[in-house]
């Protein structure tokens, strides 16, 4: 969970692309689009 929250704030409030995001939490680039999406579908952006 910590890894989830922490993909969707790099990436929706610091900015930074997939692959910079997959490089500072430590997973794949495909996860952090995953966590996107779903957050997507979940009305979080």
């Amino acid at each position: 969970m910590r890894q989830i929250r922490q993909a969707l704030r790099l990436h929706l409030e610091a900015g930074l692309s997939y692959a910079q995001v997959a490089r500072a939490v430590g997973i794949g680039k495909g996860t952090v689009g995953k966590f996107m999406l779903l957050a997507r579908a979940a009305g979080v952006d």
